[in-house]
Parts: structure tokens; C-alpha cells; sequence
């Protein structure tokens, strides 16, 4: 069975490019709260070495920004992380 590709616009995150005739991206998103900065690590470092190459992380409200921040200065991941904003 062939599946017909929608035809889409290329868009890079990090090193990656999505879209387009690129190759698809097996991508997941985390489920501990951004808060718990150790929980997260360690998912992503679980999700990464599952095989996937770009990573979602819920920030619900504007005060988990800072967390956010924590998190991407402490960066010890090679795959790009994206904020799902959801406020």
C-alpha cells in the first residue's frame, strides 16, 4: 500500500528539516511536568534513545518559562526541543 505524501513547505528545527520530500521524523513529546527538570532529562534521554530525533515540552503557563530556560542552558540532549506553548 503507497500513501500519497501531502505536498508541504520545508521548515528547520535545529539540524532537521521537516516537510517537503524530507524523510519523516519520528518526534514525541514528554510527560512529566516541566517543573520536575530531572524527570525531564531523563525522559529525553529515554525518547533519544528510542530513535526519536525531535522532542515536544508542554509549557502550560508563563511561569514555566524560567524551567524552560533551566532546562535548554543545562542542555545535554543533540536533538532539538520544542515548547508546545499552551497559555
Amino acid at each position: 500500500m503507497q500513501i500519497k505524501r501531502k505536498k508541504t513547505k520545508v521548515m528547520q528545527v535545529g539540524k532537521l528539516k521537516i516537510g517537503g520530500n524530507n524523510p519523516i521524523i519520528v518526534q514525541s513529546m514528554t510527560k512529566s511536568k516541566l517543573e520536575d527538570l530531572d524527570g525531564i532529562r531523563s525522559e529525553i534521554k529515554e525518547l533519544m534513545g528510542s530513535g526519536c530525533e525531535l522532542i515536544r515540552i508542554a509549557v502550560p503557563e508563563k511561569r514555566s518559562i524560567s524551567y524552560l530556560k533551566q532546562l535548554i542552558d543545562g542542555r545535554i540532549f543533540s536533538v532539538p526541543v520544542v515548547a508546545d506553548i499552551q497559555f
